[in-house]
């Protein structure tokens, strides 16, 4: 009676475990983001355009120069290890939400400010740049920020004639709070070209600049940081718990049959 006893117990502890790692695996896995935040200033200098006078033959100024002032809050992200996976016939990125808002406000104040499902790069970090050139910041005042990674994707949505809507799949919790000061701006790095999404009226931040020249290509321009092995839909990591919940349940039964067999003899 007591071999029986330990036997099931054993078979449930063997079934368990698995199932367990597969449910595991299914649920959340993103962490809190880790950032840093500086004010960059990224302004620049158009030069004027010159051309020839049809009648005198002089160099003429055609179009005078300008200066672009381009000053931004940079929120540069570690992307954490993501797999990817398939939710509804879509397979599922990283994404990440960013949000801001004054030093002396609560989330639910009016200076709150929100990125949503900004894409993460395939290098090691991503970059979110806000132009601050809307915004009724002082010098000497304080903003926080905080950043959320998610999981989803991008979707045409009939209802809206083919327009594309993002659905999120999964959530991480929000990272700890950080507070920058808005003072003199530093000269940015050489080797990062900020992407500078521009506010809109209702306080929501477009990811489009029509004002910064295209970003230049580095010597190593892709670092993957995501895993997106699939076969049959479904990543690898997932197949190799599945197979091991398999190979569990055969061992478990062929255990069964070995029971009786004892227990008939």
């Amino acid at each position: 009676m007591q071999f029986r006893m330990s036997l099931s117990l054993f078979l449930v502890f063997v079934l368990a475990v698995p199932m367990a790692l597969v449910v595991g695996s299914a649920s959340a896995s993103l962490s809190k983001p880790e950032f840093t935040v500086q004010y960059v200033d990224h302004s620049y200098d158009v030069p004027p355009t010159y051309g020839k006078d049809a009648y005198t033959g002089q160099t003429i100024i055609v179009s005078g120069g300008y200066h672009v002032d381009n000053r931004t809050i940079d929120v540069t992200i570690r992307n954490q290890p993501f797999a990817s996976y398939n939710a509804s016939g879509h397979m599922t990125q990283l994404y990440y939400n960013v949000r801001s808002k004054g030093h002396f406000e609560d989330w639910n104040g009016a200076s709150v400010r929100t990125v949503n499902a900004f894409e993460a790069s395939a290098s090691g970090y991503t970059v979110v740049s806000i132009n601050i050139a809307y915004w009724s910041v002082r010098e000497g005042g304080q903003i926080d920020f905080q950043v959320q990674a998610i999981a989803g994707y991008p979707a045409a949505d009939a209802a809206y004639c083919g327009s594309i809507h993002f659905t999120t799949v999964e959530e991480g919790p929000w990272s700890d709070i950080q507070t920058i000061t808005i003072g003199s701006a530093s000269l940015p790095s050489p080797t990062v070209q900020p992407y500078v999404p521009f506010p809109t009226p209702d306080n929501t931040w477009e990811q489009n600049s029509p004002t910064l020249p295209p970003a230049e290509p580095t010597e190593n321009p892709i670092m993957p940081n995501m895993q997106s092995g699939v076969l049959l839909g479904v990543d690898f990591e997932r197949m190799a718990l599945i197979i091991m919940v398999v190979a569990v349940v055969v061992m478990a039964l062929s255990m069964v049959v070995l029971w009786r067999r004892l227990a008939t003899k």
